[in-house]
């Protein structure tokens, strides 16, 4: 990120495949003294959700974090059992995720998982 800074000062978003990256992302933006999230610059998208994130996003240093839920392994096991007895299954399954933005965040921090 750091690179990216010195190449496009004039960055204006920042989208990361995950928190981690959206993370040292942020810490190089700091010690380049870029303002960004809520009334920044650089308006900050992440994918994950992770609690420490979300704790992020609740204070509006990132704009929006989209959940990557991590929490499917008793959902895809019952998929599994019904393979292996030869019952039917659905050809497609959606996993509930949800778009976190300052708005709605605190809301979910209590009780993550992840």
């Amino acid at each position: 990120m750091r690179s990216v800074l010195r190449r496009y000062p004039e960055m204006d978003v920042l989208i990361s495949q995950n928190d981690d990256m959206t993370m040292g992302a942020i810490e190089a933006m700091q010690e380049a003294g870029i303002r960004f999230g809520e009334g920044g610059y650089v308006t900050v998208i992440s994918f994950d959700a992770t609690r420490d994130a979300l704790e992020l996003v609740k204070e509006g240093r990132i704009n929006v974090d989209v959940e990557c839920n991590p929490v499917q392994g008793a959902y895809v096991e019952e998929v599994i059992q019904k393979l292996e007895k030869g019952e039917p299954v659905e050809k497609h399954y959606v996993v509930e995720e949800k778009v976190f933005t300052r708005e709605n965040a605190a809301e979910f921090l209590e009780n993550r998982k992840y």
